[in-house]
């Protein structure tokens, strides 16, 4: 479920971990939640941002810790997907065309050609497997 950040603020806090120095991070959620997370850079969410998160742990002293992320974008395939398809198959048709012309199956100037007819055959078999 995503959220909305009402409010975050950059403590000047720090710690070290694993050689990496994370500055502590104070959120208030659009739920009524209110936590801390922290990041290796400073502010890289602010007000108004959509999130997702996580309750990671409780303590009595520092409140919750929070593991904050953008919202998931894939959404399960179809247009609403940020995943372009025809870029892929264009990509995998001509990365089979120059294999071709590596491996002497094709010449030099007939990898456009190739890469077009491969994509035409993906584009056939998608909309023959309703994809």
């Amino acid at each position: 479920m995503s959220v909305t950040i009402k409010s975050v603020k950059d403590t000047g806090r720090t710690f070290v971990h694993n050689d990496k120095t994370y500055l502590v991070h104070e959120y208030e959620l659009s739920d009524g939640v209110k936590g801390q997370a922290n990041h290796m850079k400073s502010m890289p969410f602010k007000n108004g941002d959509s999130i997702e998160y996580e309750v990671k742990r409780e303590n009595e002293k520092y409140g919750k810790t929070l593991s904050i992320k953008k919202p998931n974008s894939y959404t399960g395939g179809g247009n609403k997907s940020k995943y372009n398809s025809v870029g892929a198959a264009v990509g995998a048709a001509l990365n089979n065309a120059v294999s071709m012309f590596i491996h002497d199956k094709i010449t030099k100037e007939k990898i456009p050609a190739v890469a077009d007819w491969l994509v035409s055959e993906a584009k056939k078999l998608e909309t023959k497997h309703g994809e």
